[in-house]
């Protein structure tokens, strides 16, 4: 599926979270999500879910992902934690969407964690994360204005070269 095929058949994950849609579905319907498919979109950043919805809605809808993801690693964690964890990652996080918590945690089920999961695992996975989107947001930029610029070689053929430009002046001398 391409990336505007996904954007366009896609409810936003915070309206299925708040519909109660199943675990079952909202997997089936973000399996291929990634971080480009993310950044190519238009998913609301977790600061403009605050500001649409509030503060509590979008850290529930981050505890339930936490919860969920918990899942795969035998006993969920507690709905203290995943608020408290919630909690974190919303203010460190704001400008991830609830697709980037969802496919963080998804990348977290399927590596191997040892230990007792806690906090720390999770804002561990969230920040390597950032970082990753991070670079890719700038790579993805760089390209898009080497694309559109005329930066280099003369890539439109409708002006002169500067060679072309010093030949012309140094003529009429």
């Amino acid at each position: 599926m391409e990336n505007k095929d996904l954007q366009l058949h896609q409810k936003p994950m915070m309206q299925m979270i708040s519909e109660g849609t199943s675990r079952v579905e909202i997997a089936r319907k973000y399996t291929s999500i990634t971080p480009t498919t993310i950044l190519n979109s238009n998913f609301p950043s977790l600061a403009r879910l605050r500001k649409e919805r509030s503060a509590e809605e979008v850290e529930r809808a981050i505890a339930i992902l936490l919860i969920d993801a918990s899942r795969a690693f035998g006993e969920p964690i507690d709905k203290e934690t995943a608020l408290e964890t919630a909690v974190e990652i919303h203010t460190r996080y704001y400008y991830l969407t609830l697709e980037d918590c969802y496919l963080v945690l998804s990348r977290m089920k399927s590596k191997p964690l040892y230990g007792k999961l806690s906090s720390n695992k999770f804002l561990t996975e969230f920040e390597a994360y950032g970082a990753e989107r991070i670079q890719l947001a700038d790579q993805m930029s760089y390209n898009n204005h080497l694309a559109t610029s005329d930066a280099g070689t003369n890539r439109t053929g409708d002006t002169d070269s500067v060679k072309g430009i010093m030949r012309k002046i140094r003529s009429k001398r």
